[in-house]
């Protein structure tokens, strides 16, 4: 019979927790939301986040990529590898302070990332697991959604 050496198993283990948990970074942003936003870079990734390990974690993996849109809208329609839905929400994250991995950067001060989803139920949170979003690594504001006080005050004719 074959014996297991439980002592080095749990301390690689710990080590990889260790080494996973320094990759996690807070990334400070400025959010905001869009009725309509240029893709700069061609990057979109739909992703869908799911239910793993019986409930207790959710898992996001890339269904495909977009590369010929150059401008998405609220109200639009997105459709890959069988899954589709309208836009209803396009989330801004204007990024306030560059992050950097192991050296390399991940992101940098001003970069402006985009998410779209159908609502906002439908993106990443750790609130929910059942998502379903479009990643834009690379966008800017063409149409910005406003306020329920701007648009009373336009209403108005307030400034």
């Amino acid at each position: 019979m074959r014996k297991i050496n439980h002592g080095k198993w749990y301390s690689t283990l710990l080590m990889l927790t260790v080494f996973v948990s320094q990759l996690t970074y807070a990334i400070e942003m400025k959010k905001s939301s869009a009725n309509r936003i240029s893709i700069l870079d061609e990057k979109i990734t739909l992703y869908k986040q799911e239910s793993v390990w019986f409930g207790m974690s959710c898992q996001s993996t890339p269904i495909g990529s977009i590369s010929s849109v150059r401008e998405l809208s609220i109200g639009d329609t997105v459709s890959l590898k069988g899954e589709t839905f309208e836009i209803g929400i396009i989330a801004v994250n204007e990024v306030l302070e560059g992050v950097e991995v192991l050296g390399k950067p991940l992101t940098a001060k001003g970069d402006v990332i985009c998410m779209a989803a159908s609502d906002t139920r439908k993106l990443p949170s750790a609130e929910g697991c059942q998502a379903l979003w479009l990643h834009i690594s690379s966008c800017n504001v063409t149409e910005k959604l406003q306020s329920p006080v701007e648009i009373l005050d336009d209403l108005l004719g307030i400034q």
